[in-house]
């Protein structure tokens, strides 16, 4: 009995579980008629492209000395001191870049701080407005595009200043 209960059950589960697929079909009634179908082609994209920021900053040297050189002679007739030094700045001034690799635009704000109780004057550049910098194109690195501001000293640090150093303003790079 339980032979006869299987075969049934399989027959069953082979019947139910087989599909048969039928395409359109469609009949010519005459000889030497044709048919014809359009073959389509489609296309989706939906691929997306997320913004992707990538920034270069670079940074001149921002270390500014002011360097006294040379000699003080002593005159012993006069009881003074011959002066025979220079003076100065060892540069005047120093740049920072800031490149944009990103695939879409940003803006590139510089400010500047002084700080004017050391007797050295600085001032910044291109600290006007933002500057809107292209995105970056595809397969080319070397023109990508950038901004510059340049720091400017000037004057004569006071007493204040020593070999040690001392702040005399911050800048600040601001990128939206």
């Amino acid at each position: 009995m339980k032979k006869i209960i299987s075969a049934v059950l399989v027959s069953a589960l082979l019947a139910g579980g087989s599909t048969v697929a039928y395409a359109a079909e469609e009949t010519m009634s005459a000889p030497g008629e044709s048919q014809e179908i359009d073959v389509r082609a489609k296309y989706n994209n939906t691929a997306t492209v997320p913004d992707v920021y990538s920034v270069d900053i670079v940074w001149d040297d921002m270390v500014f000395t002011y360097l006294e050189e040379g000699t003080l002679n002593w005159n012993a007739e006069e009881h003074i001191y011959e002066d025979n030094t220079t003076e100065g700045w060892d540069k005047t001034s120093a740049g920072v870049k800031v490149t944009n690799h990103s695939n879409v635009p940003v803006n590139v704000l510089f400010s500047y701080l002084p700080m004017e109780s050391y007797g050295v004057t600085s001032v910044l550049s291109n600290t006007d407005a933002p500057v809107e910098l292209a995105a970056g194109e595809e397969n080319n690195v070397e023109n990508a595009a950038s901004t510059e501001a340049t720091l400017t000293v000037s004057g004569v640090p006071n007493q204040m200043v020593t070999s040690d150093g001392i702040v005399i303003g911050t800048i600040t790079i601001e990128i939206a």
